[in-house]
């Protein structure tokens, strides 16, 4: 964001300012503090993306309901979080009603709210409901302006211009919009076309390809990947941070399942408890003992850290189910 779109948006979320500026002195200080909880709110999904990450962490299960959702929020609020990204597999096969239940139940007013969207099931009336109860920024899952290679990836014919449409709905409904696209070694080119395209419309995302799912473990350029970054409308998890300095988010985020199971992050997939057992505040503090997950580091670990790979991801690979508990994963 530039410093006046940051000036309008503390305007627009002036209870939001005194909090981050509390994590910030935090991890000044040297405390942990949680920033983010990205909240699986929906184990179900109607695509076949050829590089999901969530195809072992959602083969069936129960969901935690609305109450148990807001209930960990609150929990994850103690711990300093001012963001909640609700993602899935698909959110928006969720009940629209308990999605903006869910919204209201997070303190919209003193938390920044988005939704990560495939957009295949987006009307503009979802979008506006979702809007009023409280939701901040739509992301749009995109991988190419070439609508046959998109479309190829995502596995699902008429994606590309459904995306299309919910981008221009959600601006229109002046919710903030971000094109959230995977690099791969096969998408630098269409990357690098989405920022282009996104210039002046919605800010883009980039993940880079997963070691888990379908993705298979790849080790990207840094240096490559570092100047696509450089450009002022792009963002990555590992951008925005209370430290202020690029790197793996460690301590700050957290991400937990739609069955209530608490992982590092989407792609490292070892659970360290799970929120129907014992609260999220016993389970963070649980994580923080443990080096893998608490080592504070300038580079994606499960992108581009060679050892870490080797060491953590290379050992559950090839596992048919996960997340693994942590416990087990130590017997590996």
């Amino acid at each position: 964001m530039s410093f006046v779109e940051h000036l309008k948006f503390a305007k627009a979320k002036p209870f939001v300012v005194p909090r981050a500026a509390m994590g910030y002195f935090k991890s000044f200080i040297g405390m942990p503090v949680l920033r983010t909880v990205d909240f699986g709110v929906s184990a179900k999904c109607s695509f076949q993306c050829k590089m999901c990450s969530a195809t072992k962490i959602y083969r069936g299960g129960e969901e935690l309901s609305v109450k148990e959702i807001i209930s960990t929020f609150q929990d994850a609020q103690k711990l300093g979080a001012i963001h909640i990204n609700l993602t899935g597999a698909e959110p928006l096969m969720r009940d629209i009603d308990e999605l903006c239940e869910i919204i209201k139940g997070c303190s919209p007013k003193k938390n920044l709210i988005s939704l990560v969207t495939n957009s295949i099931h987006c009307t503009k009336e979802k979008l506006a409901r979702l809007k009023n109860a409280g939701l901040d920024t739509l992301q749009i899952s995109i991988e190419s302006l070439d609508e046959k290679k998109n479309d190829e990836i995502r596995g699902t014919k008429g994606h590309f211009w459904k995306a299309m449409n919910a981008m221009y709905d959600a601006r229109d409904l002046g919710l903030i919009v971000c094109l959230s696209c995977v690099l791969s070694e096969d998408t630098w080119e269409d990357v690098e076309n989405i920022i282009d395209f996104a210039k002046g419309k919605a800010f883009v995302l980039i993940n880079p390809v997963s070691s888990a799912g379908r993705g298979g473990m790849k080790i990207l350029d840094y240096n490559r990947y570092s100047k696509l970054l450089k450009n002022r409308h792009v963002r990555a998890d590992t951008v925005s941070n209370f430290r202020i300095k690029q790197g793996c988010p460690g301590p700050e985020r957290i991400h937990i399942t739609a069955y209530g199971d608490v992982i590092q992050c989407p792609h490292v997939q070892i659970a360290f408890g799970n929120v129907r057992n014992e609260s999220l505040i016993s389970i963070w503090r649980k994580m923080l003992s443990v080096p893998h997950y608490s080592e504070i580091s300038d580079k994606c670990k499960h992108v581009f850290g060679k050892d870490f790979n080797e060491k953590i991801l290379s050992k559950i690979e090839n596992l048919e189910e996960l997340p693994i508990q942590y416990e087990e994963f130590l017997k590996l």
